[in-house]
């Protein structure tokens, strides 16, 4: 049965296996038994740090508590230094951190903090997908008010387009728009490559095909949830830039 996914954040990464393999010598490597790999995890200082993060919120239900939410910054801030392996930078860190607010043990990040975790992690797919979406980011010396400015333009172009059942489908928030970005660079390639397809002007053909409308994808699935960025004017992204 199969129980694990080296690629479940994208790029495989032999520490997401059951038994990852490390190195003992320079050219030797052994793989971990389960004990081995998750015994740390569980280990004292974790545990002890953990619940000093928590504070107020340490063995209570966080659905029910008043106590207050520790700030999704803050989780990452938290697991990025605890030591723990497969958690030090990167995805595994900011997965770590959305589930925490799955979990409501911690508040949902803001756009712009999103927005800055991208800047940071800018090898990762959000950044990519920004770059198919049509925002000029420059691998080298990008700025991160051009990130910011990129990411709010399409979370405010989605957040003032879907209607408020489609939100409620997709739980709309910061997290949802990074993981979205994501997967569009992702798919943009894999259609390039298994269909010889170019997903950004099959996209713009089929969005121009005809007048877009409110919430007539609830009842026609072949209805688009929000419209083409074509009439995108640039006071508005003017606008977005200079409010940050």
């Amino acid at each position: 049965m199969l129980c694990e996914n080296q690629a479940i954040y994208g790029q495989p990464n032999t520490w997401y296996s059951l038994h990852p393999s490390v190195a003992t010598s320079p050219k030797t490597y052994v793989n971990l038994t389960l004990e081995e790999k998750f015994t740390p995890y569980f280990a004292p200082e974790p545990q002890r740090s953990w619940l000093a993060f928590l504070g107020p919120l340490a063995d209570q239900d966080p659905a029910l508590s008043d106590a207050p939410k520790k700030s999704w910054e803050d989780v990452v801030r938290w697991i990025v230094q605890s030591g723990i392996r497969g958690f030090g930078s990167g995805l595994g860190a900011l997965q770590f951190a959305n589930n925490m607010v799955f979990a409501k043990i911690a508040s949902v990040p803001s756009p712009a903090a999103m927005a800055q975790w991208i800047f940071a992690n800018k090898n990762y797919g959000a950044m990519d997908g920004l770059r198919v979406l049509g925002f000029q980011l420059p691998k080298r010396n990008v700025s991160p008010s051009a990130v910011r400015a990129a990411f709010m333009c399409f979370y405010l172009w989605l957040n003032h387009h879907l209607s408020e059942e489609d939100k409620e489908v997709v739980h709309f928030d910061s997290i949802f728009v990074e993981q979205l970005l994501c997967k569009i660079g992702r798919w943009k390639h894999r259609m390039e490559k298994l269909a010889s397809m170019d997903l950004v002007k099959d996209a713009t053909r089929i969005l121009d095909a005809e007048e877009w409308e409110l919430q007539a994808n609830l009842n026609d699935h072949t209805k688009f949830p929000f419209p083409s960025c074509k009439g995108f004017a640039l006071s508005v992204f003017c606008r977005i830039v200079e409010e940050g």
